[in-house]
């Protein structure tokens, strides 16, 4: 039986695949996750084809690759010996090259975003075109994440090109230019533009990319985009030109614009018009933006199904604007149902509380996902009242507040867990026990709240404290995952905290758990003792 299953292609491969899944993600497997693959690599035909496919899958560095190609490169470290370029030294003999290109057709994710900044000379691109002539260098490949240094050189990102692209992330590290905007257009623009231009037209099931680049908007032609759903800009300002070129983007359903301009304020158009498109858009993103612009984008695009706002503010201590939310509450009624909302950071708090800067957002009563991001104070719990009130949906919600002063009381919980039965995931910022004696509070639900982040504020807990929190708050979400308690930890401090509260709060439920089974277990035994009595007068 086992000799029949290594002959079954599906199954070998699927071993592999999930075998070299690092428990901690793609980017952070080790050099024992790659040597064990390539061993079983070498252990037999059966299992050489789908080890090499798993460990060629997803790669990170340029070094396994050039290897390939033995003394023909060669590797160039800089002075501080932590970058490195390889180099063409020598002609790439026929052989050696359909070695690397067999290693390279195995390759469908790659990224060189991690680790130490390994790369190759530009030169190195333009052969690897001309050797590879119409067929693409990695046919296989679905999602590239890219970063270029010299716009000199198109071909860098064009060996990327591949029928089965999916996902594309481009960033283009270039010099700051301050005239960029007065000046117009350069060179270095319409080259980028056009290299995008040619890329397009090779990956038609690309569906999501990303831009990231110091060059004038009005230089961009998205034409050959338009099979997009998720487009994500990051650029040094915006112009309605370029809004209006995405607008014709059929299939966009999730568009994010982010200003990387010193004073984003400026950053954005001051006049949009209609917008004739966006017809298929749900999901809206603006990053350091203003809450102007905002509402003038929202009213261009009326015609749109949105259902999904986020947007990054960069006015200070400025609250939530009425004009602003009355234009999402008469534009979009019943369709939007997310808003998450970031407010610039500040050294200290503001003497307002978290809902003094959201209040507009209560008139929004159809929000199932609400996410508030604020240098500000705790909400009182007349005004987590209020938020329960105005939201009876809700599913997901994050207040990310702080106020290490006068933090939010533990007890609040109870509001939530008795006014929110639709809540599935609750993030906080601080709350405290100071002064809540929780043995005393007894609020028993069924509730099936799965995630739960908050920062404690209290220092010095003892170890009954530490079991008193974790029984309040078993009774309260008996189906709290414990391992979400660990995502609010931010210094190692309260890792430890929590470490030790999710431990007591899994005894709880293994406990909770035996329970229920001995009970099952003698109702069990009574009704086949009832049976058997049944039985007994029967006859």
């Amino acid at each position: 039986m086992s000799s029949q299953a290594l002959h079954n292609d599906l199954i070998v491969s699927t071993i592999f695949q999930q075998f070299y899944l690092p428990p901690h993600g793609w980017a952070r497997r080790t050099e024992t996750d790659s040597a064990d693959v390539a061993r079983a690599a070498r252990v037999s035909k059966a299992f050489s084809e789908h080890a090499l496919d798993a460990l060629w899958k997803k790669l990170f560095d340029w070094v396994p690759l050039m290897r390939l190609l033995d003394d023909s490169v060669r590797q160039i470290r800089s002075p501080n010996r932590i970058e490195s370029t390889w180099v063409i030294c020598a002609r790439i003999p026929p052989e050696r090259w359909e070695r690397f290109r067999l290693y390279a057709r195995r390759i469908g994710f790659f990224s060189r975003s991690t680790g130490p900044f390994t790369t190759i000379h530009p030169s190195m691109f333009s052969l690897f075109q001309k050797l590879s002539g119409s067929q693409s260098l990695f046919p296989a490949l679905t999602s590239v994440d890219w970063t270029q240094t010299d716009v000199k050189y198109g071909a860098e990102i064009m060996v990327f090109a591949s029928e089965f692209l999916r996902k594309a992330n481009f960033q283009y590290t270039l010099p700051h230019n301050p005239g960029l905007r007065e000046n117009g257009p350069g060179e270095q623009d319409y080259v980028i533009a056009s290299v995008l231009n040619a890329f397009s037209s090779q990956v038609p099931l690309l569906r999501n990319f990303i831009l990231s680049a110091a060059i004038h908007p009005d230089a961009l032609d998205f034409s050959g985009f338009r099979n997009l759903t998720e487009l994500t800009l990051r650029l040094p300002f915006f112009t309605s030109s370029l809004i209006n070129t995405c607008a014709y983007m059929e299939h966009l359903v999730y568009l994010d614009l982010v200003c990387t301009a010193v004073d984003t304020s400026s950053g954005w158009p001051e006049d949009l018009g209609s917008l004739d498109g966006f017809h298929s858009l749900h999901r809206l993103k603006l990053d350091f933006t203003t809450q102007q612009f905002a509402t003038r984008l929202l009213n261009a695009i009326s015609s749109s199904p949105l259902t999904s706002i986020a947007m990054g503010l960069v006015e200070d201590a400025t609250p939530l604007s009425f004009s602003l939310v009355q234009t999402l509450k008469s534009l979009f009624p019943t369709c939007l149902r997310q808003v998450a909302i970031q407010f610039p950071h500040a050294d200290q708090p503001s003497d307002f509380t978290i809902s003094s800067y959201i209040h507009p957002l209560l008139l929004l009563k159809q929000l199932d996902k609400v996410s508030v991001t604020v240098t500000a104070k705790s909400p009182t719990e007349d005004e987590i009242h209020d938020m329960i009130d105005a939201w009876p949906s809700l599913t997901e919600l994050s207040l990310d507040y702080w106020d290490p002063v006068s933090p939010l009381s533990i007890t609040a919980l109870s509001f939530f867990a008795l006014g929110c039965p639709s809540l599935r995931s609750l993030s906080l910022g601080d709350v405290s026990l100071r002064g809540q004696p929780l043995s005393g509070v007894k609020v028993v639900t069924s509730h099936r709240l799965r995630h739960l982040s908050m920062r404690l504020s209290d220092e010095h807990l003892t170890t009954a404290d530490k079991v008193t929190l974790a029984r309040f708050l078993d009774d309260l979400f008996p189906h709290l995952e414990e391992r979400s308690l660990l995502s609010g930890s931010q210094y190692f401090e309260d890792k430890e905290l929590w470490d030790e509260i999710a431990a007591i709060l899994k005894g709880f439920k293994a406990a909770r758990a035996h329970e229920l089974s001995r009970l099952q277990s003698d109702a069990d035994s009574k009704a086949e003792s009832n049976k058997a009595t049944d039985i007994y007068h029967t006859i």
